[in-house]
């Protein structure tokens, strides 16, 4: 019976140095977990931290992008205003250059006809002297008959 005692003893220390080991055990790995528990809240700090930081320099990117297309939209509002603008002057100068070439053939008609005109009467006046001549002759001899 005293062996069975000692027996039941020896497993109950075994058994005991079993629990403490399985404590040990646990208690390494719960250190363990806690270590990387620590390591992921430290890698979640720094994720965060690099996830701010890229939101940061998203949103300033979106404003530079909004400014960007502000002053696009603005230059090429500017451009076409300026264009329909040119557009306009070019049709104006294209009324007057229609205008300009009427009063030119106008103008062009009037020295033509002025040209015939002074022809003309370059030939009348050459031919005033000898029409004159003649009626001084006739009014001479009109008077001698008299």
């Amino acid at each position: 019976k005293l062996q069975e005692m000692e027996h039941n003893f020896q497993l109950k220390i075994s058994e005991n140095e079993c629990l403490h080991l399985t404590q040990k055990c646990l208690q390494d790995e719960k250190e363990q977990l806690q270590a990387s528990v620590h390591q992921l809240t430290k890698e979640n700090e720094l994720l965060q931290q690099s996830s701010n930081h890229m939101a940061k320099e998203l949103h300033e990117t979106d404003i530079q992008q909004s400014e960007y297309q502000s002053r696009f939209t603005r230059q090429l509002w500017e451009e076409q205003s300026a264009i329909s603008l040119l557009q306009h002057e070019f049709e104006v100068a294209k009324a007057e250059r229609v205008v300009l070439e009427t009063q030119l053939a106008s103008f062009h008609r009037i020295v033509v006809d002025s040209l015939q005109l002074v022809s003309t009467l370059n030939i009348s006046a050459s031919s005033l002297p000898h029409i004159s001549k003649q009626r001084n002759q006739q009014s001479i001899m009109e008077s001698g008959s008299l």
